[in-house]
């Protein structure tokens, strides 16, 4: 996929002082899934005029002077994979110091797909989310597993080859091989764009 294809035409957002709208997307990403997703909101929001800072927050060396970046962006998009049914701990922390901001929330989880157990999920997350700032928008994403995970399926298959939970955790593990795609990177940055306005 060109990057280029799935854009929406740009256009500048219309804020009431005229400045660009400054933009910091922070992220979390175990298997490259919500790192895919945070590099095509960068491309997709810099082509509608934006100016984004992006950071991947288990890099210590990209944090430094993250306060400052917080304190810089008009929105924050915080991205996460899922971990048991919730972000992971430096997300959490990054989450908490987001007092007074705008922020956006997207993520990947690697079971399900059903817009009910991402609710789930988006509302474990918005829990860390300061009670003064605004969650502005939410959107998830099915995202591929590592292999390793399916392995360990097919070898509780062997054991009982008629457990219908094990085989439908690896056709869920073979759905979720293709995610992201497209169509759900384009379906976040409109989220996102609907949700800022632009």
């Amino acid at each position: 996929m060109l990057l280029n294809e799935t854009l929406p035409e740009a256009r500048r957002h219309p804020k009431n002082d005229g400045e660009t709208m400054q933009i910091l997307i922070a992220h979390t990403s175990k298997t490259g899934n919500t790192a895919q997703v945070a590099t095509y909101l960068a491309h997709a929001l810099e082509a509608r005029g934006s100016r984004v800072t992006s950071i991947d927050l288990q890099d210590a060396s990209a944090t430094e002077g993250l306060d400052g970046a917080i304190a810089r962006a008009d929105v924050v998009l915080a991205g996460f994979w899922t971990d048991k049914g919730d972000c992971t701990p430096e997300m959490t922390a990054f989450l908490e110091r987001l007092a007074g901001k705008r922020v956006f929330l997207f993520g990947t989880a690697g079971f399900g797909g059903s817009q009910e157990y991402f609710g789930r999920i988006l509302a474990n997350v918005r829990a860390h989310v300061p009670q003064d700032a605004e969650v502005v928008g939410e959107a998830m994403c099915s995202g591929k597993m590592e292999p390793q995970v399916r392995e360990r399926y097919v070898a509780l298959l062997a054991n009982d080859p008629e457990d219908a939970r094990v085989r439908a955790m690896i056709a869920n593990f073979d759905a979720a091989a293709a995610h992201p795609n497209t169509d759900d990177l384009v379906a976040i940055a409109e989220a996102v764009f609907t949700a800022l306005g632009i």
